[in-house]
């Protein structure tokens, strides 16, 4: 740079020296001498200027961007799913994307939303792994995929299940290079408020205070029958056909009438067979709240008799994944 200037300076010397002229024209000489060395003194400083800029900017130490704090980055999907998602939330989670992660979560009988959101660089999948039994491995029976920027646009995806199980395990497939680089967000809803969370099994049988009948109504059918309630509940998936579920003797004779609830996603089939003999059925879609619905049986006449009496069948349909909780009752009426 010291020699770029010495030739500029050098020059501009020389163009004044050449303007010098003999005595007798000074007036015009002047003018014309300042008027170039007032430019060529312009046209140094400027380039002084620019290669100054020049080496400003070359001379300045680069630096990168480094990535933002996984955690940070959670918190950022975190509120993109928050201002985009709707429904009553039945869990949620925010973390770092680790190749580790993996977290237990409650499972919920009905339809499911996973709505899944990530911030940094990459990409993931959430799977969502169930089991049928404590005994049973995991399996994957739902997954979802994002892409992760600075400005997360939040995916989702709807499952249920067809067996019951008291829990999910939801965990990051092979993040690769989002590893480190990037955080994510969760968030499970429900359409039609928060429901009834699964329960697990004891020899086949949910809980005996899965039933859906409260004290309250069961006193209230006491109260209006004559000799007695009769019924059970049970879980139910997938398309099945009626089947005898439970058997039993000694209803005393009469008009029955039946309570029947369910719980859950599709419609379950209720059959009453007594002697053999199929004398009662209806459907009802089940929802979330449970639906609840009284229907008129019939009488029923020499239920005393030997041999196989009243017979229940449950059956349930569905087009998608989902189970149901169904819970009955079953009383004459006085």
């Amino acid at each position: 740079m010291t020699d770029q200037l010495e030739e500029l300076f050098a020059g501009m010397r020389a163009e004044v020296i050449r303007e010098i002229k003999s005595p007798g024209t000074d007036a015009a000489h002047r003018t014309v001498r300042r008027r170039r060395t007032t430019g060529a003194v312009s046209a140094a400083v400027a380039a002084l200027v620019a290669i100054g800029v020049v080496v400003g900017l070359t001379g300045l130490p680069r630096t990168s961007t480094l990535p933002a704090d996984p955690a940070t980055l959670a918190e950022t999907a975190r509120r993109a799913l928050h201002e985009s998602t709707g429904g009553t939330a039945l869990f949620e989670a925010a973390a770092p994307v680790t190749a580790d992660y993996s977290a237990a979560q409650t499972a919920y009988y009905g339809a499911i939303t996973l709505h899944l959101a990530c911030a940094g660089t990459g990409k993931i999948t959430l799977l969502v792994e169930a089991r049928e039994h404590d005994a049973a491995p995991y399996k994957e029976i739902a997954r979802v995929d994002a892409n992760c920027s600075a400005d997360p646009e939040p995916t989702s995806t709807t499952f249920g299940f067809d067996w019951v199980s008291d829990q999910v395990v939801l965990r990051l497939a092979d993040p690769g290079t989002s590893a480190g680089q990037a955080g994510f967000a969760y968030r499970a809803t429900s359409d039609t408020g928060k429901p009834y969370p699964a329960r697990p099994l004891y020899f086949g049988v949910p809980n005996r205070d899965s039933s859906l009948i409260s004290p309250e109504i069961l006193k209230s059918l006491m109260h209006r029958s004559g000799q007695g309630v009769f019924g059970n509940h049970k879980t139910i998936g997938g398309n099945v056909k009626p089947t005898s579920i439970l058997s039993r003797g000694g209803m005393p004779d009469g008009e029955y009438r039946l309570l029947l609830v369910c719980l859950g996603s599709g419609t379950v089939t209720f059959e009453l067979h007594h002697k053999e003999k199929l004398l009662f059925r209806t459907e009802m879609r089940c929802g979330s709240p449970a639906v609840q619905q009284e229907f008129p049986i019939g009488r029923i006449a020499d239920a005393n008799a030997q041999g196989k009496l009243s017979d229940v069948h449950l059956g349930h349909r569905s087009d998608s994944p989902g189970l149901a909780l169904v819970s009955w009752a079953m009383f004459d009426v006085a």
